[in-house]
């Protein structure tokens, strides 16, 4: 059962909102979080998901909760006893999950994003006004940035695990989702040159879609295309800023030639 059919079993609307807010104001949120974000390696995954789908609940068409998620701070425990615990936003501890995760807390995580964001423009601006930072540390070899845009750039653009950067797509593509003043916001977004490297700057469009050849699995080009779409659904500087690029038709070609079996077209 989805979020969306869970949450109409704590009753109509105002019946509904008062539950939530009730049971948040008794702190039953920073509770949640305690086991489906701060507990990795403690509970089982299948705990920490349902810990998850509770904050879910919680969050569904309710700003007041929205807000006070936005608000919170999680503590990351390190994996080894040599790694200190990292202090971060409660949301991009929830990202983390998403982003890091095989399991099915993983799916979990995704959905309490997109129950934040659910009619929460001026939070999906505020997650989005983290990136100028994100890109500005990208190639920081010592960076430890914590924000919701540091952590999808680095796994959209500089993790080796197709699984991480899949996600990261994934994620992009719910922040940006059905707000044009996002989309217009992160179109903002220049990505430097990696400092050893010969490319020139782009902007995080160009750059993620120049992520596709190198996309270690099918699953990966699928989400990266699959969020430049999204990018581009009724927001034609998104289109025309691909289309800027030369070699945009080119690579989509190569692309549509390399992941398509033409035995299943038909003329």
């Amino acid at each position: 059962m989805c979020i969306r059919d869970r949450a109409t079993l704590l009753g109509e609307d105002s019946s509904r909102l008062v539950f939530q807010n009730l049971l948040v104001a008794h702190g039953l949120l920073a509770k949640l979080l305690t086991v489906g974000v701060e507990s990795i390696g403690v509970f089982p995954p299948s705990v920490r998901k349902d810990a998850l789908h509770c904050i879910g609940l919680l969050l569904y068409d309710n700003f007041n909760n929205q807000e006070i998620l936005g608000s919170l701070t999680v503590t990351i425990r390190g994996r080894s006893k040599r790694q200190a615990s990292v202090e971060m936003p409660a949301l991009s501890g929830v990202l983390n999950v998403f982003l890091t995760s095989t399991e099915e807390d993983g799916d979990a995580a995704r959905a309490v994003a997109q129950m934040y964001f659910q009619g929460n423009g001026d939070g999906q601006i505020l997650l989005a006004s983290t990136f100028h930072l994100a890109a500005d540390e990208l190639w920081d070899d010592e960076g430890e940035g914590t924000s919701y845009g540091c952590f999808i750039l680095r796994a959209l653009l500089l993790s080796e695990r197709a699984g991480a950067r899949r996600n990261a797509a994934h994620a992009l593509m719910d922040l940006l989702h059905a707000n044009p003043a996002v989309k217009q916001l992160l179109m903002r977004i220049a990505i430097s040159p990696n400092p050893g490297g010969t490319d020139r700057e782009q902007g995080l469009l160009l750059k993620a879609f120049n992520e596709l050849p190198t996309a270690h699995s099918a699953d990966a080009k699928g989400a990266i295309a699959l969020l430049l779409l999204s990018w581009m659904h009724e927001f034609p500087d998104a289109v025309a800023a691909l289309l800027s690029q030369a070699s945009s038709i080119p690579t989509l070609v190569d692309e549509i030639n390399a992941t398509t079996d033409l035995s299943l077209i038909h003329i």
